[in-house]
């Protein structure tokens, strides 16, 4: 059976096959490609006059356009979504990052007591123990904590957000079988 014009297949190869072009977002002429601009026209973009534009489904993942329970609309031809975001501390659920204080055991770890005590961290030159509060042996009395020492961390960066997937050629059939509707 003959593909229709305009259908998109996902393909093992490298390549575009015979009657078909790569799905990258390219700009095709409207003069060399009538029929394809009967049926999809500039939903993809394009000028319309002397050009459209073949959808790009480079690092995209393909979606039923219109509207279902709890989703949002989806338009033909748009693109939503991006690859990756950057979270704020408000985005964050709510989390907390114990510390200890108390006697250094061995390699930097700290033996959780009555959370009385130096704080340790392990040095990673030396494998030695870096106080990183006080340099000071514990004398035996609480000693509160600097504010500072313990911040907001991050740095406004962005993060990949993709769920898992696995990559393939996207093609678009250019020269087939002109689609019936029914």
């Amino acid at each position: 059976m003959d593909p229709f014009i305009g259908q998109i297949d996902m393909l093992p190869y490298t390549f575009a096959p015979r009657s078909y072009t790569v799905c990258d977002g390219q700009f095709v002429d409207i003069s060399q490609n009538q029929a394809l601009y009967a049926i999809i026209g500039t939903t993809y973009g394009g000028n319309g006059t002397t050009n459209m534009q073949i959808p790009n489904l480079q690092g995209r993942t393909p979606t039923m356009f219109g509207t279902g329970p709890g989703l949002s609309p989806g338009d033909m031809g748009s693109e939503v979504g991006i690859p990756e975001v950057v979270l704020l501390e408000s985005q964050l659920p709510s989390h907390s990052h114990d510390m200890y204080c108390g006697e250094t055991i061995k390699d930097g770890l700290v033996e959780q007591s009555n959370n009385v005590g130096l704080i340790s961290a392990a040095r990673g030159s030396s494998g030695g123990v870096a106080r990183v509060y006080s340099s000071q042996p514990r004398t035996g009395s609480n000693v509160p904590l600097n504010y500072n020492a313990v911040l907001s961390n991050g740095q406004n960066q962005s993060h990949a957000n993709r769920q898992p997937y696995l990559a393939l050629q996207f093609c678009l059939c250019i020269d087939g079988v002109f689609p019936p509707r029914s």
